[in-house]
């Protein structure tokens, strides 16, 4: 009778961790960062491809984001969370400062924690007071290579991550971030607006399918 018991508890308290472990990101996250996938073209020879930030107006109420290529102009609206495609003429409309992402391309360094348990990337906001970091829960796999006795590069797979943590002391400001990214895309780019309200997590490359998505600093 009593190891009978023992295998009963034993079993409900795996069953507890398990359910856990599933539903660990709905009770710890703050869910799904908005996103959008561009329409992909593959850029031609010696074609860089652009994203540029802007707010619609002073309030920083509306980021305006630009990809090319193709030319494609979208909206992320803070008091839905959602993300959606605009025009030239709204684009144009705003008066506010251009922020070209590619001037912040090289990651930061960093040495703390992380949600998921590999960091693919970390960048310091523009006034250095936070730092957006994007981790992944997992595996890392080994890479491929074509060639006898050289291996590619590690893949790391799992769910993506972004948190805003301070400079100072790498505390946690709000909670994680999931971003809707394919988990082929190794490292991610990170993009900090102006006044640090939002973080853009995108690719710097020709990548079919990949999204670009938009997250909210809660500090702002």
């Amino acid at each position: 009778m009593n190891k009978r018991k023992f295998a009963i508890t034993l079993l409900t308290v795996l069953a507890i961790v398990i359910l856990l472990w599933c539903f660990q990101d709905s009770l710890l996250t703050d869910g799904y960062a908005a996103s959008i996938s561009p329409d992909f073209v593959p850029p031609a020879k010696n074609e860089a491809q652009m994203l540029i930030l802007k707010n619609a107006d002073p309030s920083g109420k509306i980021l305006l984001l630009k990809t090319t290529p193709p030319l494609q102009f979208f909206a992320y609206d803070s008091s839905s969370r959602s993300i959606s495609e605009t025009d030239l003429g709204t684009w144009e409309k705003s008066q506010e400062e251009e922020l070209d992402c590619w001037e912040q391309f090289p990651a930061d360094d960093y040495v703390g924690g992380s949600y998921g348990h590999y960091i693919l990337n970390a960048k310091r906001s523009l006034d250095n007071l936070h730092i957006a970091v994007l981790s992944a829960y997992g595996p890392s796999l080994p890479g491929l290579s074509l060639h006898p006795g050289l291996g590619g590069a590690d893949k790391i797979w799992g769910t993506r991550y972004l948190e805003i943590k301070e400079t100072s002391g790498f505390s946690t400001v709000g909670r994680p971030v999931l971003i809707d990214i394919s988990s082929k895309i190794s490292k991610p780019s990170l993009c900090w607006t102006e006044r640090s309200k939002y973080v853009v997590v995108y690719f710097q490359g020709s990548y079919f399918g990949a999204t670009v998505s938009v997250a909210e600093n809660p500090t702002k």
